[in-house]
């Protein structure tokens, strides 16, 4: 192989990893807007909601608006700490439904199913339950339920 044909292959070898690199620093850049971080404790009358999910659903979205629903697990005490976007913990400020969905055995054999509490409440729209993100609050927000 002549020289020249080197420093062709040489230069297309460069060029590709140039342009892996530029593509990967694009994926790193984020559309996600700002969010506020958000964490808490559910109990019903009084003791931890040991198992199930909590959800909070925006109760108005603007044209263009960053509101999403925001999911978590809870934890084996209550303790949540939701997240919007898959990269980070957080969700934008704004109006929110809060639906808590507890229960045993299977959606799939509906029969099987028992809630381990009121079922009202694994509906935002019968739950009764809200909440506000500001869009000023500095550091992590505290959103305690006491589900009665």
């Amino acid at each position: 192989m002549s020289q020249f044909a080197s420093q062709i292959q040489f230069r297309r070898g460069l060029l590709s990893v140039s342009f892996a690199v530029a593509l990967a620093c694009l994926g790193c850049q984020s559309n996600e807007p700002e969010v506020v971080e958000v964490q808490g404790r559910v109990t019903y009358q009084g003791q931890p909601v040991t198992t199930g999910t909590i959800s909070f659903s925006p109760q108005t979205v603007d044209m263009g608006a960053p509101q999403r629903p925001a999911t978590a697990v809870l934890d084996a005490d209550g303790s949540y700490r939701l997240k919007a976007f898959r990269s980070r913990f957080g969700m934008p400020p704004g109006e929110y439904a809060v639906s808590v969905l507890s229960y045993e055995g299977s959606m799939l054999e509906p029969k099987t199913v028992k809630y381990l509490i009121p079922k009202k409440f694994s509906v935002s729209g019968t739950s009764g339950l809200v909440a506000t993100v500001p869009d000023d609050h500095a550091g992590i927000l505290e959103l305690n339920f006491d589900i009665q």
